[in-house]
């Protein structure tokens, strides 16, 4: 009798979380003093930085709209692209069909602020938007620094190996982003 009454409170659990609709990547971020974690992490880093104006603008809610405005600054070009810095691509060999993009090749790059690991995740794709991987975890405030208009444009190049100790072929990949100069 017990037992039955359990397992109809875990179907009636379990029903109500799927007519709800709720999924675990709808989960919001975590939030540190009232801010999704990310945007904290930014102002804290605006602070250090003495970046007044972006303090200000994540405390208004036009965070995103600055950093747009930023990046528009940019795009007066005299020159041609240029290559700035170059990364790994981490998790390469978690993605499907990665084998098809060996060589160099041009690509973009997209934060994820959807993404329930890490909602400062930089995701790394082929021009046919084929997901390749990631901006490393450790450089994704670098890049956001840069205040790029996303998606940014990038070089990627990947290269096959073979592990001959394990018996298995593994990718490594580098992305290497470009920026345009920009007139003062």
């Amino acid at each position: 009798m017990i037992t039955s009454i359990a397992f109809l409170l875990v179907l009636a659990a379990i029903s109500i979380a799927i007519f709800a609709g709720k999924r675990p990547e709808d989960a919001q971020p975590e939030r540190v003093g009232g801010l999704p974690a990310g945007l904290a992490m930014a102002r804290q880093r605006a602070e250090q930085q003495g970046d007044t104006e972006a303090v200000q603008a994540i405390d208004n809610g036009t965070y995103k709209e600055l950093m747009e405005q930023r990046a528009a600054k940019r795009e007066a070009v005299v020159a041609p692209d240029i290559d700035i810095l170059q990364y790994s691509i981490a998790g390469i060999n978690f993605r499907k069909g990665v084998k098809n993009y060996v060589g160099r090749f041009e690509g973009y790059i997209k934060p994820q602020p959807s993404n329930r690991y890490d909602p400062n995740a930089i995701a790394v794709y082929a021009k046919d938007g084929h997901h390749l991987g990631y901006i490393p975890a450790t450089d994704t405030y670098e890049v956001h620094d840069l205040h790029l208009r996303f998606p940014a444009q990038a070089a990627i190049d990947i290269e096959e190996c073979y592990d001959n100790t394990e018996d298995r072929t593994f990718y490594v990949g580098t992305v290497t982003l470009k920026i345009k100069i920009t007139k003062k």
